[in-house]
């Protein structure tokens, strides 16, 4: 918005439904991340954040039967 001005939001929306998806997930998961700093410990934080390859390698696996190599399982368990 600060670049294009409020043209940007039609622009945005003539791309589709997954680009609308996209955008929007990227917006509320970059201020949800800045609101958890805030309150709680970093470390809280962290501890989610480092567990995110795990939980997107579990949507992959489950929604869209993606394999798991044991290269990933071996460095998980590192």
């Amino acid at each position: 918005v600060a670049r294009g001005g409020f043209g940007v939001f039609p622009a945005t929306l003539r791309q589709g439904r997954v680009v609308v998806l996209f955008t929007t997930t990227a917006v509320v998961s970059s201020v949800a991340y800045v609101m958890s700093l805030r309150m709680t410990t970093v470390a809280n934080v962290m501890t989610v954040y480092a567990a995110l390859p795990f939980i997107a390698t579990a949507i992959g696996f489950v929604w869209i039967g993606e394999r798991v190599t044991p290269r990933f399982l071996v460095a998980g368990a590192l």
